[in-house]
């Protein structure tokens, strides 16, 4: 199996930033809304997009291109 970009895969809820310097919200902080995965899970672990919600738009993002700052806001998880 080959190695996660995150330490974990990324779970709706995480609040991440993109760090896609093509990407228009290039350094920008969002909240997951949700994942879509390329194939089945498990073949590969970055092979699916996440739609995030940043300050003024939703986009979808795949996952190589986000990091994770803080794990599961929507549960209850660490503040920032």
């Amino acid at each position: 199996m080959q190695k996660l970009r995150n330490n974990s895969p990324i779970e709706i809820g995480d609040l991440v930033e993109c760090i896609d310097l093509l990407d228009p919200v290039y350094g920008y902080f969002g909240l997951v809304l949700d994942r879509v995965h390329y194939d089945q899970p498990g073949e590969h672990p970055d092979h699916y997009s996440c739609r995030v919600l940043f300050d003024t738009e939703e986009k979808m993002i795949r996952a190589k291109w986000l990091r994770v700052l803080a794990k599961n806001l929507e549960k209850g998880g660490p503040k920032c």
